[in-house]
């Protein structure tokens, strides 16, 4: 394979692997051309700023093709190789989602796999999947798919496991390669990544439907100018304030999604627990998405005589979380998505990079900034 062909091959693994991005409420998507690759020496290995994660030039016969970076400050980047001899791509990524459940993301990652061109008919169903402890864990929180496929590889797999705020991905396709033999090295890429801070505690779990209903669509949106600024504060603190894996309000320590339907290209609804009054919408397969919960207006507890409950929702990638403004019952996905890609929001509150401080900035939406649609 010449050396161009691999490099857009390589490119085009990458961009489906992290761009997965549709146009649902505004949601523009990106092609491989639009990904900024880093100033990186071919022959020098690259730590990544945030974690303890390097990616060196080689690994065993795989040369660096080449580091990008899909966020600013590098809170998604994706490390890429080339394996002349076996004609296999390896990306490796680091990413910090808006919600830090491995299971999700894995559930979202196995998406490109079924729907892109190169890997032909391909039966997820049928894949080969397990879970495995990373280097230096002491539970098996990762998680990984080994599969055969039938268009331009022979085989392909993907690993996915959580460090703190941070999911590393491995996705790995070969020409040349079986299954025994993409599932061997699966393994041995995954021994030889660097032991990482934060790795998850809890055994790894894998999504599955959820087996109950839930009701959610027309909701009132909530319009108070007056109330606008005192939301804004309240919720930018709460943000602040809260871990940032805590993504539904009162979620326990372990907690388990299900996802509402079959896999999409575009989004799925997850809920935690089976909620019926909370919902998480990931789009694509990079980390970002939104959050739907019930919540209680100015600090208010439930039930309280000044309370006013609202649904609240959130949206969150690898550097921002922010809010907008919240419904008077629980909003369908596309009520919710209207609010946060068609129209401005209350507030948004960065997220801290190591010594950084937490900003927040309040913004005023017009009174219109809602649809019952």
């Amino acid at each position: 394979m010449s050396s161009r062909i691999r490099k857009l091959s390589a490119k085009g693994i990458a961009a489906l692997g992290s761009l997965a991005l549709v146009g649902v409420a505004g949601v523009g998507s990106a092609s491989a051309q639009d990904i900024p690759e880093l100033a990186v020496p071919a022959d020098k290995d690259w730590a990544h700023d945030w974690t303890s994660m390097v990616f060196p030039s080689r690994i065993g016969g795989f040369e660096r093709d080449g580091i990008s970076q899909f966020e600013e400050r590098q809170t998604n980047v994706v490390s890429q190789y080339f394996d002349d001899s076996s004609q296999t791509i390896l990306s490796i990524y680091i990413y910090r989602p808006g919600n830090p459940d491995t299971a999700v993301w894995f559930d979202r990652a196995l998406i490109p796999i079924g729907a892109a061109e190169q890997y032909g008919s391909v039966d997820l169903d049928r894949m080969k999947i397990g879970t495995f402890a990373p280097t230096g864990g002491v539970a098996e929180s990762g998680m990984f798919a080994v599969l055969a496929v039938d268009g331009n590889f022979r085989s392909t797999a993907l690993s996915m496991y959580r460090a703190g705020e941070w999911l590393v991905k491995v996705r790995i396709s070969s020409r040349t390669l079986t299954v025994i033999e993409m599932d061997a090295l699966r393994r041995d890429i995954e021994r030889s990544l660097p032991k990482m801070e934060g790795l998850d505690s809890d055994q790894a779990y894998f999504i599955e439907e959820c087996q109950t209903a839930m009701t959610a669509g027309q909701a009132i949106p909530y319009n108070d100018p007056k109330g606008d600024i005192a939301l804004a504060v309240e919720a930018s603190i709460s943000v602040a304030a809260a871990r940032l894996d805590d993504n539904v309000e009162g979620a326990p320590a372990q907690s388990v999604y299900c996802r509402q339907g079959q896999r999409r290209d575009q989004l799925n609804i997850y809920r935690l627990n089976e909620s019926v009054d909370s919902y998480y919408t990931a789009i694509g397969d990079a980390g970002s998405g939104f959050s739907v919960f019930a919540k209680s207006l100015y600090g208010a507890e439930p039930g309280g005589e000044s309370a006013v409950e609202v649904y609240r929702v959130q949206s969150a990638d690898g550097l921002n979380t922010n809010v907008h403004r919240p419904f008077v019952g629980l909003p369908s996905v596309q009520q919710a998505a209207d609010a946060v890609y068609r129209f401005p929001g209350l507030a948004q509150v960065s997220r801290p990079l190591g010594d950084d401080e937490t900003n927040i900035s309040l913004l005023t939406p017009p009174e219109s900034s809602v649809t019952n649609d």
